[in-house]
């Protein structure tokens, strides 16, 4: 699903922590909060708009 490759490119992105200076570190973590942010939209769209397969 999206919201799970959002989820995981956030995280690595919070890899990157202590790997970069403190300036590139603040913006990364602005992007890695956006991505938290859209994953979560995106996982909300997924739940309310994807019908669930139905049991065989």
């Amino acid at each position: 699903m999206i919201s799970e490759d959002l989820e995981n490119l956030a995280a690595a992105l919070g890899d990157m922590a202590g790997r970069v200076n403190e300036e590139a570190w603040m913006q990364l973590r602005r992007i890695r909060d956006n991505l938290i942010a859209k994953a979560e939209q995106a996982k909300a769209l997924e739940e309310n708009l994807i019908p669930e397969k139905e049991a065989a």
